[in-house]
C-alpha cells in the first residue's frame, strides 16, 4: 500500500532573524490533508514565525516546507491568512472588503455577488454588509476577515491569534463558528493562540512549542469528533484535556 503523503511537510526548519538568536530550531512536524493543528506555547517561542513560513511570507534560514502534499501545483491562491488584527479596509464596506481577493483575481462581477452574499450568511452578517468597519465590533471585523479568507475557497487556513482581542464570551462564540464554517468547506488549518481551552477546543492536535529558541515540545492528540458544539466544554473529558495541555506547558517552566 502507498503511503499517504502529508500535505505539509515541515523538516529541520530553523529560522534565525538578522543579529538574534535563533527563533526556531529544528522543526520537523506534518500535517496531513483535513487536520486542524492548534499551536500554543509562551510568548517569543515563534508561533506566528511558523505560520508565516508555511505561508512562504518569509524564508527559513534551515530546513524545508514543502506545501501541498508534494504537488507543484499549490499556490497561494489555494492559501487564506487571518492575522491578528482583521485588517479591514476603513473606506470599503463588509461585502466590499470580502470581494476584495476576488475582484483582486479578476472573478466575474455575478461570481463576487453570489460568493459574497454566500459568505455574509455563513458569518452571519447579511445585515451588515453596507457597514463600514467603523460601524462594526470587534468579533463582526475578525467575521469579516475569516469571509474575506475564505473567499478564494482555500484549501489551507493559518489564522494568528485571531481571537486573542475579544472577550472569552465572543471568542468561544467564534470558535463555534469557525468550525461550522470548516464542515461546510473543509480545509487544512494551522491556528495559533494562547488560550489553552481554545486550543483543544478547535485543534485536532495540539502542537505545543518551548522557548529560546522554539522546539516542538510535545503534540497532543485531541480525540474529540467534529463538528463540536458549547456543550463540548462542560464534559469531564474535555476538561482532562484541557489539564494535559495545562500541565505540558507548566512543564516549561523547568526547562
Amino acid at each position: 500500500m502507498t503511503a499517504t503523503i502529508p500535505f505539509i511537510q515541515i523538516n529541520q526548519v530553523g529560522k534565525t532573524f538578522s543579529g538574534t538568536t535563533p527563533v526556531l530550531k529544528d522543526i520537523n512536524f506534518n500535517i496531513n490533508r483535513g487536520e486542524f493543528i492548534a499551536i500554543i506555547g509562551p510568548s517569543g517561542c515563534g508561533k506566528s514565525t511558523l505560520l508565516k513560513l508555511i505561508a512562504n511570507l518569509i524564508s527559513a534560514t534551515t530546513g524545508t516546507i514543502i506545501v501541498g502534499g508534494g504537488k507543484s501545483d499549490f499556490s497561494p491562491e489555494k492559501l487564506g491568512f487571518v492575522f491578528q488584527e482583521a485588517n479591514l479596509l476603513p473606506w470599503l464596506t463588509t461585502e466590499q472588503n470580502i470581494a476584495l481577493p476576488l475582484k483582486l483575481r479578476k472573478t466575474p462581477s455575478q461570481e463576487i455577488k453570489t460568493k459574497v452574499e454566500q459568505l455574509l450568511q455563513l458569518v452571519g452578517l447579511s445585515d451588515r454588509a453596507k457597514h463600514f468597519p467603523r460601524q462594526l465590533s470587534g468579533g463582526m471585523r475578525m467575521r469579516v476577515s475569516i469571509a474575506r479568507a475564505l473567499s478564494t475557497n482555500p484549501e489551507l487556513l493559518l489564522l494568528d491569534e485571531p481571537f486573542g482581542a475579544l472577550d472569552e464570551m465572543t471568542r468561544d462564540d467564534l470558535n463555534e463558528s469557525l468550525l461550522l464554517l470548516r464542515e461546510k468547506n473543509p480545509w487544512t488549518a494551522a491556528f495559533v493562540t494562547h488560550s489553552i481551552t481554545e486550543s483543544v477546543f478547535l485543534g485536532s492536535k495540539v502542537l505545543v512549542l518551548s522557548a529560546n529558541p522554539g522546539q516542538i515540545y510535545q503534540v497532543i492528540d485531541v480525540p474529540f469528533a467534529y463538528p463540536r458544539t458549547a456543550e463540548l466544554r462542560t464534559t469531564p473529558e474535555f476538561q482532562a484535556k484541557v489539564s494535559e495541555v495545562t500541565a505540558c506547558l507548566h512543564s516549561l517552566r523547568a526547562l
